[in-house]
């Protein structure tokens, strides 16, 4: 073995080390998380490109999955995202997305939505992409203070489907501060769909008066 071949299988090896170490942080600071805050949480070793931590816990009153997304933004770049999947509580027609203009991708396409919103909050329509079934209910669910919450949010993704609602956002999160603040986001975002977009059986009663 010439020194260059050693030189390369060096360099090999040292990759690989700091590519695992990278993939293995975000379970162990996950982990930690979950402890402190008393959610469910498991690690599936797969491998340098299949490893899979996720979380499982409720925001509030509305059960989620926390976890690690891959996509192929082409042939040879794999990219990651942290994924919040909140169950909403009953299944609607209703359907949205809410996408940071940075990151604009085919979703609202795929789920059949070609109708722009403008909520008439230039900081917000500058930035967002919405689109949506039922423009009167989306405009109702982006409240001032929804509009606040997702401002406050960088490259931000969010689409409701059904019986549920995802939000998505680049790279893996491991600050616990960012993670509550997603998961904040989420409940409440849950909270106006149940209140505003679910069927009459589904809705929550009126308060007392």
């Amino acid at each position: 073995m010439t020194w260059f071949s050693a030189i390369l299988l060096f360099l090999g090896v040292v990759f690989i080390f700091l590519y695992l170490i990278r993939f293995d942080m975000p379970g162990k600071s996950w982990e930690s998380y979950a402890r402190q805050r008393n959610f469910s949480y498991q690690y599936k070793y797969g491998g340098m490109l299949t490893n899979s931590p996720w979380i499982k816990g409720e925001s509030g009153g509305f059960k989620f999955k926390l976890d690690i997304k891959k996509r192929m933004k082409s042939q040879y770049h794999l990219s990651y995202f942290t994924r919040f999947v909140f169950n909403v509580h009953f299944r609607t027609d209703f359907s949205m997305v809410v996408i940071d203009d940075d990151i604009f991708t085919k979703t609202a396409r795929r789920v059949g939505l070609v109708e722009d919103v403008k909520t008439g909050n230039s900081n917000f329509d500058s930035r967002f992409r919405v689109k949506t079934s039922i423009p009167e209910k989306c405009r109702e669910i982006l409240s001032d203070d929804i509009q606040f919450e997702l401002l406050g949010a960088d490259d931000l993704e969010l689409s409701c489907e059904e019986d549920r609602l995802s939000l998505l956002t680049p790279g893996v999160i491991q600050d616990p501060v960012t993670l509550d603040n997603f998961l904040r986001i989420g409940g409440k975002f849950c909270g106006c769909l149940q209140t505003i977009a679910a069927p009459p059986s589904s809705a929550p009663p009126p308060p007392p008066t």
